[in-house]
């Protein structure tokens, strides 16, 4: 009986070991749009190196063939932002790059739009040091954030 239970135990961990995909590649993105925007950016997540804010949306949820998750919990299968976020946006076309230190802004591919009402990224990339992310509707543009964008300092 010993053995059997150790077998079972040996069993679980080893399957339960290696890193499952936590998403396939052909996903699509749900945006929850927020009522009453103000173009404030709110804050959503934190590697604690990297910020993502949230722009005049509530949440966004990553959609594939096993269901569904929301980006936050996406970034909690990773040590850092970066990583989830550079597949997030790998659909994204960039739209515009800055002449700050490297600031991009991405938007949805209008050919193979991969988002229920179109996105907008801005990964920022300045000479400051600045590495958040923002990201909102599609219509968002970069100066549409009060006080700047990548240069702005949001109180979480």
């Amino acid at each position: 009986m010993k053995k059997v239970i150790l077998l079972c135990s040996l069993f679980v961990l080893i399957s339960g070991c290696g890193k499952k995909n936590v998403l396939e590649d052909d996903y699509v993105v749900n945006t929850i749009g927020k009522l009453n925007c103000n173009n404030e950016a709110e804050f959503y997540y934190s590697d604690g190196e990297r910020t993502v804010y949230l722009v005049c949306l509530e949440e966004i949820t990553l959609i594939d063939k096993n269901g569904e998750m929301t980006l936050r919990e996406f970034f909690e299968h990773y040590d850092t932002v970066e990583v989830p976020m550079d597949r997030f946006t790998s659909p994204l076309l960039i739209e515009e790059q800055l002449f700050d230190g490297g600031t991009r802004i991405y938007k949805d591919n209008p050919e193979k739009q991969y988002t229920n009402d179109g996105i907008t990224v801005i990964k920022c990339q300045t000479m400051e040091k600045n590495r958040d992310y923002y990201i909102g509707p599609k219509d968002l543009q970069a100066e549409d954030i009060k006080n700047g964008y990548c240069g702005k300092v949001v109180a979480e």
